[in-house]
């Protein structure tokens, strides 16, 4: 379980790093370039892979090689687009995609006035006001959205993302990171959190970074937090909450320098942390 969350997380910061970059011609990772990477097996590699592509994690072409692309970070960072599970000898990824990224002119369907036609009687307008209030706060507060699934909760997260792009908070060309927790139900190992916090390896005596301290000054959104195993989701709020994390293995404490977005069903972790 490890080492495919591993692969998953390499694949998905390859894919936002060359999105970035506007790189959509060398979109994508294939086995060996991973396994070399990883220092894995290739066949495991490969493996991997396919059982990522058919929980429907990834994209792959059919050219040879086997080309492998994170679908959350394509779906985060373009509108309005289809992508096949399948991309044919015939397509590449950037025939699909309309390059207008969702890092966001202020005209950009994810702003803000989606939700506010009249001020003084719509209900998202106190909901807006405080989520600015937090993005503009000295360093940036984190922000817990709370709604049933299905009632838009991500949108209004990415909403939240453009508007701190637009104040220059965080840099318009480095798109949020957005982890949609559903795909880590199952997990009932610390992959997830070795993932996140990063870990203290004693056979060494060094550390390895984890998402959050590698995402220091960006946004990263969690969907759906609530969905996680009791432990994991309980770890990660303390984190969001204390603003403070520690290593998996280690009492070290890193501070929490990214603006956190969670997504989930409702505020008992929030009224009661430690139930």
């Amino acid at each position: 379980m490890e080492k495919k969350e591993e692969i998953f997380q390499h694949i998905h910061s390859d894919t936002i790093k060359k999105i970035s970059e506007e790189n959509y011609d060398n979109l994508g990772l294939d086995a060996l370039e991973i396994s070399l990477s990883l220092k894995m097996d290739r066949s495991n590699t490969s493996r991997i892979l396919n059982a990522l592509f058919n929980e429907g994690r990834l994209i792959k072409t059919a050219t040879r090689p086997v080309v492998f692309i994170d679908r959350s970070a394509i779906s985060s960072s373009f509108q309005n687009i289809n992508v096949p599970s399948v991309i044919t000898k015939d397509k590449s990824i950037k025939d699909y995609l309309n390059t207008s990224k969702q890092t966001v002119p202020t005209n950009n369907i994810n702003t803000f006035s989606r939700y506010i036609t009249n001020p003084r009687q719509s209900k998202m307008a106190e909901p807006i006001a405080k989520v600015k209030a937090a993005i503009l706060y000295p360093y940036s507060l984190n922000i817990l959205i709370i709604g049933e699934r299905g009632s838009g909760r991500l949108q209004f997260a990415k909403s939240i993302v453009d508007f701190a792009q637009s104040k220059k908070i965080v840099d318009k060309n480095i798109p949020a990171t957005i982890i949609d927790c559903l795909n880590y139900n199952s997990s009932e190992d610390d992959a997830f959190l070795k993932m996140l916090f990063g870990e203290y390896i004693p056979a060494t005596g060094s550390y390895k970074k984890g998402l959050l301290q590698t995402s220091q000054k960006k946004i990263t959104v969690f969907n759906n937090i609530d969905e996680l195993p009791i432990h994991v989701s309980d770890a990660l709020m303390s984190a969001i909450l204390d603003n403070v994390f520690s290593p998996i293995n280690s009492r070290k404490q890193i501070t929490l320098n990214s603006i956190i977005i969670a997504t989930f069903k409702n505020d008992s972790k929030i009224k009661n942390p430690d139930t």
